[in-house]
């Protein structure tokens, strides 16, 4: 036990010093040819997961693990995680990077890119790893995660959800979020969404299980000032699940504990 509270320990520590970091700048093409800008695409509210590979065997499954925390993320967060495999030293082609990420079950998508360009440099976040896993986002261009040769799942969760927090507390991005509080949480028979909003209208607060299912979908109106939106957890199990509302002022999406 003792051990595995150092390891652990270990873990945050690392996560903690490169979310004092800040990202490293890039504007190139992806392999379909599109730009990306990286600060660009920060400003707007994008949390990106860039992952270098050789590619390499002993990169899948570090990659597989970044890739499908990823894809989890975009039932609550569409377009907005988004997971780019960068060749290590932009000496792979983009047809060999595509063939490796399909036969290891990473193939390329809206949200998934590859990158053979050597503008995307992984020493700008310290030393090289095979792969090498770092999360960046916000407005301040943080580094929240920083992981070489492995991945580990819970930090790379909390590394993205404090990132998504960052992006809702700060607003930014066009309909991506907006300031709001959601308590107690862990919630037991009920729990509020508290928000100011410039607008009224109508929209649904959808809750998200772990397996990207919907449990409650609930019709509400909010209205122009202050609101407070009871959410009633009748017949819902215990559990962790994810928040949805879209409205005209912005995107809430959080995580809510039942117990």
């Amino acid at each position: 036990m003792k051990k595995l509270i150092l390891t652990l320990l270990a873990f945050s520590l690392i996560s903690l010093t490169y979310s004092q970091q800040t990202a490293t700048n890039f504007t190139c093409n992806d392999c379909n040819g599109t730009s990306h800008d990286l600060f660009t695409e920060l400003d707007s509210g994008k949390v990106i997961v860039l992952c270098w590979v050789m590619p390499c065997g002993s990169c899948v499954n570090p990659s597989n693990i970044a890739y499908n925390l990823v894809t989890s993320y975009q039932s609550t967060n569409p377009g907005q995680v988004l997971f780019y495999m960068v060749d290590d030293y932009a000496n792979t082609s983009c047809n060999a990077l595509n063939n490796w990420g399909n036969l290891y079950g990473i193939p390329a998508s809206s949200f998934s890119l590859r990158f053979s360009n050597s503008t995307i440099n992984m020493l700008d976040y310290g030393s090289e790893g095979m792969p090498k896993t770092v999360i960046v986002a916000g407005p301040s261009h943080g580094v929240f995660y920083n992981m070489n040769n492995t991945n580990n799942p819970a930090l790379m969760e909390r590394a993205i959800d404090s990132a998504l927090q960052t992006i809702n507390q700060t607003g930014i991005g066009s309909n991506l979020s907006f300031p709001y509080r959601i308590y107690p949480n862990p919630a037991h028979d009920r729990f509020m969404i508290s928000f100011h909003s410039n607008h009224s209208d109508y929209t649904s607060i959808k809750l998200i299980n772990m397996m990207g299912i919907t449990v409650k979908d609930v019709d509400v109106r909010y209205i122009n000032g202050d609101n407070n939106l009871s959410i009633s957890c009748d017949n819902i199990p215990r559990g962790t699940y994810f928040i949805n509302m879209i409205t005209k002022d912005g995107h809430i999406s959080s995580k809510v504990t039942i117990q």
